[in-house]
């Protein structure tokens, strides 16, 4: 593949050069000895320089958390409740996720890209029959909001997966030692386009296209 090709390819992909990202819009980098990358947003990272790709290697971590549908709101929007039970719901991405806590954010949101609204926990109560979580400002829903909570002293912009792959899943991307690039950090791997045989695309309606 020429520097041209690829620079249009991630140029179309809105992938900036330089920067540290998941390539959840790639299916896969296929090599012209047939060796395949795949990426996941669970252990790598990728970042694109103009002439080579370097992935670096790490496991994410929670700091947030999808919280069950079956909840009551207060009519002014201040106090949520749950019935007993679960109120964190089970993922493939945590398990035993810790329950809300004061100083937690709760996110009203429809989809990864729609957030209605945002507030900050005040005091968690713990009753027989409720959990009632109070909130500094109202918050707002509609009838496909689904609620999840996140613990902001954990968010870091650079490395954390926040809500954007996985809507209402909140993850921090915590890298393993690797090699010393110039001012890019740690890495594992290094790539050189002219070295890609092909680049295969993963969009939202499952099919895989191929630019070459």
């Amino acid at each position: 593949m020429t520097n041209e090709n690829a620079e249009k390819i991630f140029s179309n992909l809105k992938i900036k050069k330089d920067i540290w990202k998941n390539f959840c819009e790639i299916d896969s980098i296929i090599m012209k000895n047939g060796v395949g990358y795949y990426p996941n947003w669970k252990h790598l990272r990728f970042l694109y320089t103009g002439k080579e790709i370097l992935i670096k290697h790490g496991d994410s971590l929670p700091y947030g958390a999808r919280l069950t549908t079956s909840y009551g709101l207060s009519e002014d929007r201040l106090e949520v409740s749950f019935t007993p039970g679960q109120i964190v719901i089970p993922s493939e991405y945590y398990s035993d996720f810790r329950l809300p806590r004061f100083g937690d954010i709760i996110r009203s949101s429809e989809t990864a890209f729609k957030v209605l609204s945002e507030s900050i926990i005040m005091d968690v109560k713990f009753y027989a029959n409720t959990t009632q979580i109070k909130l500094a400002t109202p918050i707002f829903f509609s009838n496909y909001s689904k609620l999840s909570f996140y613990d902001p002293n954990e968010y870091k912009k650079e490395t954390a997966m926040h809500a954007t792959e996985v809507e209402g899943i909140y993850m921090n991307f915590k890298e393993r030692k690797g090699k010393s690039y110039k001012n890019f950090g740690s890495y594992h791997e290094k790539i050189k386009i002219k070295d890609i045989s092909e680049i295969n695309l993963k969009l939202s309606n499952k099919k895989v296209y191929k630019l070459d």
